[in-house]
């Protein structure tokens, strides 16, 4: 017997870093049918989505709900974003892509490809960075790293051999108290 209230969802693997806490394996849950493209939802839909708190599962089967905001990173298989090949969600061909070095506010640096699709008025990857998104994705090789931009120190960006440094709004903040003056 089918359960009205139930969501089909399809159950995932990622490793969780919780703010404060260790790194932790849990079980994300995606729609089966995502809303606007044909498919399951994509993990950056369910992170970047209206729901606050996430239901997740732990290795001892117990329910948990994530806040979002505590959420640091998550990291899974790329494919689970990008698509296994051959499966038609390749990039699109205006995709902005550069490697970059994420500093998080705890001091980790995470390293990778950071990738987005330049939409009006959101063509720079400061335009993206400053994004209503809650993550960012930097891919680096077959994994995929969300990362939550509450808890990013600043983003290195690598191009054309020219280092640009972009701070997340809290950063700037900080550093603009610290130096008792923004301009």
């Amino acid at each position: 017997m089918n359960d009205p209230l139930r969501v089909p969802k399809i159950q995932i693997i990622a490793n969780v870093v919780l703010a404060g806490r260790p790194t932790a394996q849990l079980k994300l849950f995606l729609a089966e049918k995502a809303d606007g493209h044909a498919g399951c939802e994509r993990p950056s839909e369910m992170l970047n989505g209206s729901r606050v708190f996430l239901p997740v599962v732990d290795r001892g089967g117990s329910l948990l709900f994530l806040h979002r905001e505590a959420i640091v990173s998550v990291s899974l298989p790329a494919e689970l974003e990008l698509g296994a090949p051959g499966e038609g969600r390749a990039p699109a061909p205006s995709t902005v892509e550069a490697l970059v070095n994420v500093v998080m506010v705890d001091g980790r640096v995470l390293s990778g490809t950071f990738r987005f699709e330049p939409r009006e008025g959101n063509r720079r990857t400061q335009d993206h960075l400053n994004s209503p998104d809650h993550f960012v994705a930097i891919q680096d090789g077959a994994l995929m790293r969300f990362v939550n931009k509450r808890h990013i120190a600043q983003v290195e960006l690598e191009r054309d051999g020219v280092r640009q440094v972009s701070p997340s709004p809290e950063a700037r903040s900080a550093s603009c108290a610290f130096e008792g003056a923004c301009g």
